[in-house]
């Protein structure tokens, strides 16, 4: 598709020491006249920002998990169908607190 804008990400967040995550983004392209990127990331929750929480009171579980959810949310605010937005928040959120719950 001639003078069209693609991008695509692939955002992974590591959260037990033993992840593994397989990324290989991939953009054909089949014309000059496009605008086009790709990437991927691969990262562990940032120990600054667990600090900066923990130095407020935040107990460590607390912290990590209130991090992880602002990983997903990120995510899910780009979903734009109110009803699949919804549905899919509630439950990526009740599986995080669950692992959570796990992991204290």
């Amino acid at each position: 598709a001639d003078h069209c804008s693609a991008h695509q990400h692939n955002r992974n967040l590591m959260l037990a020491d033993n992840a593994v995550v397989h990324s290989k983004p991939h953009l054909e392209i089949n014309t000059d006249e496009v605008q086009c990127s790709h990437g991927s990331t691969i990262g562990a929750l940032d120990e600054n920002q667990v600090f900066y929480l923990r130095s407020r009171g935040i107990p460590e579980a607390t912290a990590r998990n209130m991090l992880t959810h602002a990983f997903a949310q990120a995510h899910l605010d780009a979903i734009t169908q109110p009803k699949l937005h919804h549905a899919l928040t509630e439950r990526v959120h009740s599986m995080l607190d669950a692992q959570g719950k796990q992991v204290r």
